[in-house]
């Protein structure tokens, strides 16, 4: 379990990075503070709502006849 969420957690660096890279600036002013801390950015994945430390994953799902891992991140 560990292992898998090492992975998943490296995984999203890597997306975090790769928003932040492909982004024409910072994220955009946040409008809503009480409900989030990130506003969006026009990156290649669109983040917006969370920071990465703000991510917890509360759930992993195997499905064994796609051999597929899929798991919940709430915030």
């Amino acid at each position: 379990r560990a292992e898998i969420a090492r992975a998943i957690a490296a995984r999203f660096k890597k997306i975090y990075r790769e928003e932040e890279r492909t982004a024409s600036g910072p994220p955009a002013p946040n409008k809503n503070p009480r409900l989030m801390n990130r506003g969006p950015t026009d990156g290649k994945y669109g983040i917006y709502g969370h920071v990465l430390g703000d991510l917890d994953m509360t759930g992993v799902y195997y499905n064994k006849k796609h051999d597929i891992y899929s798991f919940h991140v709430d915030s």
